[in-house]
């Protein structure tokens, strides 16, 4: 995130710093960090690589038979109705969250 956008970054370190937000089917988040060069800041959350990259650059490479593409969009639902759930599926109470950027190059 450049400087002017702090305030973004800010918000999403917080929402992936609750422990109740994770959960199979969500990016796994490892930290949130502040860099600097010379005089430019910048703002970092670091997650878990996924060496198939996003969505859709998978999808421009690969051909999805019935059962895979299936199993891709349980895999979306799950995590969008943790997201969206008041509780995690142990029962703990969480404070649901809206995505509101769903798109294929947000999804790995």
């Amino acid at each position: 995130f450049p400087c002017e956008e702090f305030a973004s970054w800010k918000n999403e370190s917080q929402i992936f710093t609750d422990a109740n937000l994770k959960h199979c089917s969500i990016l796994r988040f490892l930290s949130a960090e502040e860099r600097h060069s010379g005089l430019q800041k910048e703002y970092w959350l670091i997650t878990a690589y996924h060496s198939q990259g996003n969505l859709k650059d998978y999808l421009s490479r690969n051909i999805l038979s019935w059962r895979d593409l299936q199993k891709m969009a349980r895999s979306l639902v799950s995590g969008v109705t943790h997201l969206h759930s008041d509780y995690t599926a142990g029962g703990s109470p969480k404070i649901p969250i809206a995505h509101r950027d769903i798109k294929s190059t947000n999804v790995l």
